[in-house]
């Protein structure tokens, strides 16, 4: 059983917060010109989770196909409860599999260099060490063409992820959410572990890499060099009038949020 096992509809209650409304509008940001490109595009979501990403992308590509992997089976079957209509249609199909051991995720389990494009919410801040940071990224350009696009929301990028991780128990950071609590350095020193809050009932531990680990391990896997998009859009940018977020920000703590940094947006293609 996953951390997320027992999560599964639970998860849903976080996508109006005023963090997961920001990140969204950066990964439409970076997806559109990719998906403007070309039409019927076959598509790969890593981590699909509860599906915040894989409904916006069924709107964002009307004509894409999409497979949708998670490492937990609860989170997809929270995720075909609200895409039901896509899964029956044909444009929507599901995957239990573990994103750390690179497999063929084409609809026959061995194409290998099968879709268009991939992307996935949170996925690469769940590998513990430098190996399976790599194995992520070459699992990822296993299942793309060349020249395919990865895009996906990371950690924000920072070498002295110490400094970060004490930054972020600030005063003014307290009661702002996600809060990041810091807790103990990855074994092989290529970053922290950290205990995700989503809110108040929800949380669970991923880690936080250095960005000079970030790129190396997608430059080794084959990929380009990184596009780092941060998370600090002007509120008009994301928020619609008129709608208030769960776990809104004040001006204030919304720039205390955007010069600490929570979160980024990367976008790579392979080569």
């Amino acid at each position: 059983m996953t951390q997320y096992d027992q999560i599964g509809d639970r998860y849903n209650a976080a996508n109006e917060q005023f963090y997961k409304m920001l990140e969204g509008k950066l990964m439409e940001n970076a997806l559109t010109p990719e998906l403007q490109k070309t039409s019927g595009l076959k598509l790969v979501e890593f981590a699909a989770g509860a599906g915040f990403y894989t409904s916006r992308m069924l709107n964002w590509s009307p004509d894409a196909t999409i497979t949708a992997m998670d490492v937990s089976q609860a989170m997809l079957d929270a995720n075909a409860k609200q895409n039901g209509a896509a899964v029956s249609s044909g444009r929507l199909r599901f995957l239990a599999a573990d994103g750390s051991k690179p497999a063929s995720y084409a609809p026959d389990g061995t194409t290998k260099e099968y879709f268009d494009g991939a992307f996935g919410g949170w996925f690469l801040n769940y590998a513990l060490n430098r190996v399976d940071l790599r194995a992520m990224f070459d699992n990822i350009a296993l299942n793309i063409k060349p020249g395919g696009f990865f895009v996906g929301v990371v950690p924000y990028p920072t070498e002295d992820v110490a400094e970060r991780g004490r930054r972020c128990k600030a005063p003014e950071m307290r009661g702002i959410y996600p809060f990041l609590d810091f807790t103990r350095e990855l074994e092989d020193g290529s970053g922290w572990y950290n205990t995700i809050h989503v809110d108040e009932t929800l949380n669970f531990e991923a880690a936080h890499h250095k960005k000079s680990i970030f790129e190396q391990a997608g430059r080794d896997a084959g990929f380009t060099e990184m596009e780092w998009s941060l998370a600090n859009l002007p509120r008009e940018d994301f928020i619609p009038p008129g709608v208030t977020p769960v776990q809104d920000l004040t001006p204030e703590q919304y720039a205390a949020f955007a010069d600490i940094g929570i979160l980024a947006v990367i976008k790579i293609y392979k080569k």
